[in-house]
């Protein structure tokens, strides 16, 4: 049974998910970490045992770090990331933390400005804007002797099409998990990192797909009809 009769189902499929998915990213965005947006960076070690996450949480709201994320770290340390904090509130934080026991100790603080942030984000887009050209750019000279049926340029465009599907959806779940969980970019899942490996994946599966084609139509020339069809298998 051939699945290309069904795929009138897939395009129906995948054209909800990229709405969905584009709905998602305009309307809850991305929740970002401080790498982005600027803030702090608190890590924390127990010399006993080390207090609930729960517990931990209604300590840090008490003293206005509802947003903090928190992130254990082996069995007696821990991360908190939040708001960027002045002298003030970082040790009001740690008088808190001390309340609840564990004996803590502040092994770390690390303070992000929203300028960095900002910078990072500058440079993300801009180096996802020149990966974008240099695909466009490269499909253009790979296929400059094909001309039919498209210009060797609507390659280009066609694969980055095909890349943005891949890349918007699971943008898109990002979003959803944003907005419902909490979840954020943070420098494990840096976009232009996540971006920069789907692409380059899902490229040279365009490519491949784009240059079976012309290929099959030069060995069909030269060859005859059956001898390029098992040619193309095994291509």
């Amino acid at each position: 049974m051939s699945i290309i009769h069904y795929r009138h189902i897939a395009y129906w499929a995948s054209g909800l998910l990229v709405c969905a998915s584009i709905i998602a990213i305009a309307v809850w965005g991305l929740r970002l970490g401080i790498d982005f947006t600027g803030g702090a960076l608190l890590e924390i070690s127990y010399a006993e045992e080390r207090p609930s996450i729960s517990a931990i949480q209604q300590t840090l709201s008490s003293v206005g770090l509802k947003t903090a994320q928190i992130q254990l770290s082996g069995e007696k340390n821990l991360l908190i990331r939040t708001k960027d904090l002045s002298e003030k509130e970082r040790r009001a934080t740690l008088s808190a933390l001390q309340n609840i026991g564990g004996n803590p100790e502040e092994l770390r603080f690390d303070s992000i400005g929203p300028t960095i942030g900002k910078e990072l984000r500058k440079k993300s887009l801009t180096a996802i804007v020149l990966v974008v050209f240099m695909i466009v750019l490269y499909m253009t000279w790979a296929f400059r002797k094909v001309s039919k049926p498209l210009a060797s340029w609507c390659y280009g465009v066609i694969a980055i099409a095909a890349l943005l599907h891949d890349v918007i959806i699971p943008t898109g779940i990002f979003a959803a998990l944003g907005y419902f969980w909490g979840v954020c970019f943070r420098p494990r899942f840096h976009p232009l990192f996540k971006f920069g490996a789907l692409a380059g994946n899902l490229f040279w599966n365009v490519f491949l797909n784009f240059y079976r084609k012309p290929l099959a139509r030069k060995l069909e020339s030269l060859a005859g009809e059956k001898t390029c069809r098992q040619l193309t298998k095994i291509a």
